[in-house]
Parts: structure tokens; sequence; C-alpha cells
């Protein structure tokens, strides 16, 4: 599957794959912002829609009267339906995309995302993908619902309730939850950390005070008869943000994601990098505690580089799960060189744990570490040493095949007019890793400059 997006500000097309890890680079105002920001709300858009998967009168039957019933699919006919219900979403998504962006109607006219699908998006694997069917409060779970190895596996538990059972609404959320299975195998969880997100805890009660004040001016109005329609003043990602910082409060210390719980050694990296640890509470908020110090900070205390990384860091404690989505916008912000190389082999080793990744970015550390870890991975006997000597873990390291790398190229549209760009895959090799144009270009010219003053007649 792939996400195609046009007429996205500056950004006039781009096609997108998204790969354990993708990275998206260019110059300033080449659109990848606008380009992460508007795929990020087409996910969770498309994570909350559903069309029933057709399930036969007599296959309901035997749903009944065995407790369980496996249909084989056919790649084919699921492509049929993502085609049809997602063409429907896209035109949904393109008249919400002034809100995600918080940009007017008319600066994005054209504008669109939409996601094309192969029939290789649903090819028979080994891999398990589950559903469960609440019926009511009173009920335990009382439908299973799996996908492995080309067959849809749905398993009957409290045939005792089967008169509640055999209503026309279960007929339809069994419906539902099939292709809310195939939906969410090709839409990953994403959790966002906006550019943003450095000042978003420090200005978190000013916000939620200016919040709660417009929805009770908007309770007034609607009392009188008036309409008043929210204001987009944020995009949607700096929103979740804000609503992320406030879930996060509400957050027990203790309570571990499962990434955290299965690969402990990630909290103790990022804990490494941050120089101490974040510690939640309820009522002052998120608090940050330097390594060795007995005392914890405000986040309006704490360096720049701590703020940025807050909301990497709540995720990684307190919400990464296998199958998410992770998207960043410049980790590399506030950081120096050394911790960004350091932030590229934790977004490597949270990539092989089952966390996708995508980054927009600025940085060749960032780049040029994503390649040490390529190349360290092409011969390891051959490297081996160098990985003791430096400290790197092979849980670290990266294929080739595991990262798509996408550079913000200038397009000049027919007639003239504002420079508009187009985002194009670039090569990876395992043999020499990334290649972005636009960092090369300019790396060249502050080596040639420097070599004309330093050895110049």
């Amino acid at each position: 599957m792939r996400f195609v997006l046009e007429n996205i500000g500056p950004l006039l097309a781009a096609h997108l794959e998204l790969g354990d890890i993708t990275i998206i680079c260019g110059e300033n105002n080449t659109g990848k912002t606008y380009a992460t920001y508007a795929l990020y709300g087409f996910l969770k858009k498309a994570r909350q829609v559903s069309t029933p998967f057709e399930i036969s009168d007599a296959q309901f039957r035997e749903l009944f009267q065995s407790g369980k019933l496996a249909i084989r699919y056919v790649p084919g006919r699921v492509v049929a339906m993502m085609r049809e219900m997602f063409s429907l979403v896209s035109l949904e998504y393109a008249t919400e995309l002034p809100d995600t962006l918080a940009c007017s109607v008319d600066s994005l006219s054209g504008a669109s995302v939409s996601a094309e699908f192969f029939d290789d998006d649903f090819v028979p694997t080994g891999r398990r993908m589950n559903s469960a069917i609440h019926v009511s409060t009173d009920l335990s779970t009382v439908l299973n619902i799996n996908v492995r190895r080309g067959v849809i596996n749905i398993q009957l538990n409290n045939r005792e309730h089967k008169e509640q059972l055999e209503g026309a609404d279960m007929r339809e959320w069994v419906s539902d939850a099939v292709t809310r299975i195939f939906v969410k195998q090709l839409f990953p969880d994403a959790f966002i950390a906006s550019v943003e997100r450095t000042g978003i805890e420090i200005f978190r009660d000013e916000i939620s005070l200016a919040r709660d004040s417009f929805l009770e001016d908007m309770i007034n109005d609607m009392r009188s008869g008036r309409q008043m329609k929210l204001p987009s003043n944020y995009p949607l990602p700096i929103r979740d943000n804000l609503k992320s910082l406030l879930r996060f409060k509400q957050i027990r210390t203790d309570h571990l994601s499962p990434v955290a719980v299965e690969y402990p050694k990630i909290l103790t990296d990022f804990a490494d990098i941050i120089g101490g640890e974040y510690v939640i509470d309820s009522m002052a908020g998120v608090r940050f505690k330097p390594v060795g110090a007995d005392l914890s900070l405000s986040m309006a205390e704490s360096s720049s580089a701590v703020r940025s990384l807050l909301l990497l860091g709540l995720y990684i404690k307190h919400m990464a799960n296998f199958g998410n989505l992770l998207v960043i916008d410049e980790p590399e912000m506030n950081l120096h060189p050394g911790n960004q190389r350091r932030i590229a082999r934790l977004l490597a080793r949270l990539a092989n744990a089952g966390v996708k990744v995508l980054v927009t970015t600025h940085s060749d550390y960032i780049l040029k570490e994503f390649d040490v870890l390529l190349l360290l991975n092409n011969n390891i006997s051959k490297t081996r040493k160098i990985m003791e000597q430096e400290g790197y873990d092979a849980r670290e390291l990266l294929k080739a095949s595991q990262i798509r790398l996408y550079t913000a190229e200038a397009a000049q549209p027919e007639g003239g007019g504002p420079t508009r760009y187009v985002l194009c895959q670039s090569p990876v090799s395992q043999e020499h890793g990334t290649m972005p144009k636009s960092f090369d270009r300019t790396i060249d010219d502050m080596n040639r400059l420097f070599d004309e003053i330093a050895w110049g007649g």
C-alpha cells in the first residue's frame, strides 16, 4: 500500500510507502511538515471507518450452530472492498484537511490524501491479527476473531447467550470487526510528536484554560440559539499532543508500555540521552529528575533538550505498543550532534522492536548514524570488533529494506507561479547507506569554500 498526497501546501505531490523507518528530508518550506501532519490525520481517520465484510446467511447460521466459523478470503476481494471504502474516505478527508492543518480552505484548493491498495497487501501470512467483541457489560468477551494464513476464524465463546447474540446488531458487529482487522493491518495506530512540542507542556495549563473558556462561550451561544464553529487555531497534531499530556498526567508512574516491558534497554538508553527521567505528578504535571540529583525540575526549569524529548520519552515508557507508528517532526530539535546520533540509534532499536518510525529531518548526523547502522550490518564478522569498541548493539543494526527515504525536490508547475515540490524516493544501499542529495550539495559547498579559503591562492 502507498499513500498519495496532492497539493498539500507547497507540496505538489508525494507517493509514500511506509517502511520500518521512513525519513522525509529537504530544505525549509518544501512541505515536509504539511505532508507529515496530513498523513497523520488520514491515518487517524482511516482507523475509525469500516464497512461490513460480506458474511452470508449460511455462514452466520453455522457460527451459532457450531460455535465457530472459518472463512477463506481472496486478497483481490479485500482490495476491491478497501478501494471502494477509501475512495469515500479520501473525499471526506479532503474537506477536513483545513481543520487538520489549521489552514484556510482557499490555501488547500485541490488538496487530497488517498491510499492505493495492492493484492500483496493482503497476502496470507503466518502472523495472527486479532479482534474481540463485547456485547454488553454483563457479558464477558463473547466473540474472538483472528485472521491467519488466509483464513478468518471466528470463535463464539458464550453460546448460552444465543438469543442475545443472534440479533442483527451482532451480525453487523462481526462484519465490521472483520473489516477492521484488515484496516488495522495496514493503518497503524499513530502517535505524533509535533515540531511545536517543546512549548506544549510549559503552556499546557494556559491552553487548557483557553479551551475551557471557549467551550463555556460555545455552550452559552448554543443555548441562545446561535451557531458557533470550532476554530482551528492549532493543527491536529498539536491538539493531540496537548491531549496526550493530559492523559499522561493520569497514568500511574509504574505503568509501563508493552514495548518498555519487553525491551527495558530502550528506557535505559533514553534515560542516558536526557540525563535523568521524567516523573509524573498528578498535581504539578510532568517533572524532570536529573540523574544523581535529589531534586525535580518543572519543564520551564529544564533544558530545551529535555522539553523537546518529553513526548517521545513518555510515549516509549507508557504507551508504545507493537505495530504502532511513531511520528516525529525534526527529532534533532535542540539536541547536540552527539545526542542526534544517539536518537537515531534509539529509533532504530524501536523499529527493530516492532514500532514503525516516521521522521522529518534536517540532520545530517541522524542520517549518517543510520548509515553506520546499515554498514555495520553489511558484514558482521568484519565489523564485530568495531561494534564492541564503539558500544553498538546488534539490535540497533538496520537493513536497507527497512528504510524508505524521501527528499523534497523542486518541480516548477506548468504556467509558472511559485515553486512547488515533489517528494521523491531516494535510494538506500546496504553498502553505501542513504544518499540524500540536498545534504550532499550543502556539504560539498562548505568543503569547497573551506578549501578555497585555507588552500587557495
